[in-house]
């Protein structure tokens, strides 16, 4: 029996020491499947720069029109002032070129808009002649298919033009007894970031 008992006592012991090997080699087995992963980085924001303006003005004088110079280097705004027509086919012909000199793209909103402008004639027939003006005075505005519809963009040193034309029609057969002043022409391009 003590033999029996010897036994016993070996085969619990074999086995406890079977259970603890068993735990050890689940634990190393486990240990041995884990593993950490971890990203890690630094970044900065560089703001880009808008820039939409009027690089250049050309203009060119039809008959006897004046039509002056109008200086345009890096503005979001111009005035043609000082344009004189005498006689029936007398024009004044201004190409402005629009230009993205920002680094982020830029896109027309809306198409552009032309305004109505105002005649105001300056002697004692002030009125009619402001009329005989405004139905002889043609208006066109001509902007290049680049900027022409909404949607269109303009990338970073992209261009497009825009030409203005006014004309004292050739077909005029009555000229004003003094000079109408044409004011409040203009032509808006509303550009936003693309």
């Amino acid at each position: 029996m003590e033999n029996k008992e010897k036994n016993k006592n070996n085969w619990y012991m074999v086995s406890i020491i079977a259970l603890v090997i068993s735990i050890i080699g689940l634990t190393v087995g486990y240990a041995a499947m884990q593993q950490t992963l971890k990203i890690t980085g630094s970044g900065s924001i560089n703001p880009g720069t808008w820039n939409v303006n009027f690089s250049n003005v050309t203009e060119t004088a039809t008959g006897a029109a004046t039509c002056p110079k109008i200086s345009a280097t890096n503005t979001a705004s111009l005035t043609l002032s000082g344009i004189v027509l005498t006689k029936p086919g007398d024009a004044c012909t201004y190409v402005a070129t629009v230009k993205n000199s920002g680094t982020l793209s830029a896109k027309l909103n809306a198409a552009g808009t032309a305004s109505t402008p105002t005649f105001t004639g300056t002697g004692t027939n002030a009125s009619a002649d402001a009329t005989i003006v405004k139905d002889n005075t043609t208006f066109t505005v001509t902007p290049s298919s680049e900027i022409d519809a909404a949607g269109d963009t303009l990338v970073t040193n992209g261009t497009g033009t825009v030409t203005m034309k006014i004309t004292y029609n050739s077909s005029a057969t009555t000229l004003p007894s003094a000079s109408v002043t044409i004011s409040n022409w203009s032509y808006t391009l509303p550009f936003v970031q693309a």
